[in-house]
């Protein structure tokens, strides 16, 4: 396989000489999924439907008999989820999967396969010719028992330009890229995610790909960049931060920071006092809990800003990457500054 550079020094304008000709024809490319017009996704039979979807994804996670959560549609919220019965402080209130994980769209420190996370002394690029760093594991080459085979493929039809080289470009892009590999189902449960439209001095990771020409066979106005951009949206929208521990060569252990959409978690509607905690395990799972008693028919609700934050930051935050004005209950206090959210005494 090849490797250029040392840990850290992947800038992705050194050339590699990685012998890509043996891939040959690309097999098994998954078709391209029609995006058609928006759904009523606040429908009452739209809801239901897709809460079955839902729970079949789910299937172990969710225990026997009926969840303490259902999906409802709130005024000033859209959908939301809500208690069916009195949840106990501490309860466990729901556990959650990633329907989609992978890279965020942020520089790394450090080299990691685009597969498996784990740490790569030296950047070694996939033989399959997708430009990305993967490990002798997962490598294109180890055939149908590569995790990373069916990914390789795909962005192999779209044929790649200087397939020798590193992109961190297409590493950043490849949690959007894996929506492609979903089932018929999952699909379905993630384009009836709600997906903003980036602002318009953002540049997507989809974007940036097609400005800068990474490949010869994307057509920028073709249907896989519309399913692309869609995606896109919708991660923006809905992904949650997580990440996932490896060890180096030697043993030392390391964070890879990840985005996942979790389609149960991304349902919780926003209050900068939220009801719910959550953490992840080992197996990149949510579990949330309940962080005060919820009685039933409340919204079981979620913090998407930082919950020490004073009211400004929040504001604008919330405003700027979830596209709303919190009007909760704590945004709404006049007596509320920043400077006494902070512990400091009102002036």
């Amino acid at each position: 396989m090849a490797t250029v550079g040392q840990n850290g020094n992947a800038d992705g304008s050194a050339a590699v000489p990685t012998d890509t000709g043996a891939a040959g024809p690309v097999p098994d490319v998954p078709p391209v999924p029609e995006v058609g017009p928006a759904p009523d996704l606040y429908n009452p039979d739209r809801v239901e439907t897709f809460k079955g979807e839902l729970l079949e994804y789910l299937g172990e996670l969710v225990p026997p008999g009926d969840p303490p959560w259902d999906i409802g549609v709130f005024e000033g919220y859209g959908r939301g989820m809500v208690a069916t019965r009195d949840i106990a402080v501490h309860e466990l209130v729901f556990i959650d999967r990633p329907v989609l994980v992978g890279p965020r769209v942020n520089n790394y420190e450090v080299i990691f396969c685009a597969s498996c996370c784990c740490i790569l002394r030296r950047l070694q690029l996939c033989t399959g010719g997708c430009r990305l760093p993967i490990c002798s594991r997962c490598d294109f080459s180890v055939g149908a028992a590569s995790p990373h085979a069916s990914e390789c493929r795909l962005i192999q039809s779209w044929q790649p330009k200087d397939a020798g080289r590193y992109s961190k470009n297409i590493l950043y892009a490849l949690t959007s890229i894996r929506g492609f590999l979903l089932s018929d189902r999952d699909r379905s449960i993630v384009l009836q995610m709600e997906g903003h439209q980036p602002r318009k001095e953002m540049t997507t990771e989809i974007e940036r790909l097609l400005k800068d020409g990474y490949f010869w066979n994307l057509d920028a106005e073709g249907p896989a960049v519309r399913y692309l951009r869609q995606v896109v949206n919708i991660l923006n929208t809905n992904a949650f931060e997580t990440s996932r521990i490896v060890a180096d060569e030697e043993n030392n252990h390391h964070e890879i920071i990840l985005r996942g959409l979790y389609i149960l978690g991304a349902l919780m509607n926003h209050c900068c006092r939220p009801n719910v905690r959550y953490v992840f395990d080992d197996q990149l799972r949510m579990r949330v809990h309940a962080s005060r008693p919820i009685k039933k028919g409340e919204q079981i609700m979620n913090n998407y800003s930082k919950i020490l934050w004073g009211t400004q930051h929040r504001i604008i935050h919330l405003c700027f990457s979830k596209n709303f004005l919190c009007s909760c209950d704590r945004c709404k206090d006049p007596t509320v500054s920043v400077c006494q959210e902070r512990g400091f005494p009102a002036s």
